[in-house]
């Protein structure tokens, strides 16, 4: 099945952004869709800085191969949406809610890696622009500044 870039698409909003009271993290609303499947819900509100870091060094391992499945978690609830590998550009894509006693798969779908990646990307750089903007300092923004970086090198050289 081929895939289009949109199928995929990471949302955050860059307006709700705000430095958290409890540590040196950011709240905001971010979401994921599918299809049109909002995930977890639409306006979902997390700490997007530490959950971008996880997605970009997870999507980074998947990439170079060193992993074959990676789940990618949201911190509020128990949401996630696990990609594994379905060839050399492809990949599946669920979104899993395991709110009650057995997870349950929302959505599913084969996808383009690079194009999921890259959402991922935009979504890290503009979180990044907002750091780089507010001057908001942290360990969390450094290490997602290196999982960005890390994972735009492994696209760029796939390219």
């Amino acid at each position: 099945m081929n895939a289009q870039s949109d199928e995929f698409t990471v949302q955050l909003v860059e307006a709700s952004l705000v430095p958290s009271d409890v540590g040196r993290t950011i709240v905001g609303e971010i979401w994921v869709s599918l299809d049109g499947i909002d995930f977890p819900s639409k306006r979902w509100r997390d700490f997007p800085l530490p959950i971008l870091e996880w997605w970009g060094r997870a999507l980074h391992d998947l990439c170079i191969g060193e992993i074959h499945c990676s789940e990618c978690d949201f911190m509020h609830g128990p949401y996630s949406f696990i990609v594994e590998r379905a060839g050399v550009q492809e990949a599946r894509v669920a979104f899993i809610d395991s709110s009650s006693l057995s997870s349950k798969c929302v959505a599913s779908r084969s996808i383009v890696l690079a194009a999921l990646c890259n959402e991922v990307i935009k979504a890290s750089a503009a979180l990044l622009d907002y750091i780089d903007r507010t001057e908001f300092v942290g360990t969390d923004a450094v290490a997602l500044r290196r999982a960005h970086n890390e994972l735009q090198d492994v696209l760029d050289k796939t390219e």
